[in-house]
């Protein structure tokens, strides 16, 4: 029904979605198998926060020396 390797990985909803039921059946006929995708899910979702995250920081990382050479300072 979901294959181990797709990314990204899809919500319950999309799932369901996709089988053609609605999320209240698939919820009530297939718990088990909706909570592994939903964590599978949430799992993708925090991985991607992590990966907006380091790309802020690497942003600010690659700008600091430039602003401090430009003699702009943190203002707080």
């Amino acid at each position: 029904m979901l294959s181990q390797n797709e990314y990204p990985s899809p919500s319950v909803r999309v799932v369901a979605r996709r089988y053609h039921v609605s999320c209240a059946t698939f919820y009530r006929y297939a718990p088990d198998l909706c909570q592994a995708i939903s964590a599978r899910y949430w799992d993708y979702k925090k991985l991607l926060q992590q990966q907006t995250v380091q790309r802020g920081i690497s942003e600010v990382k690659r700008l600091a020396p430039e602003l401090v050479a430009q003699g702009i300072t943190q203002a707080c």
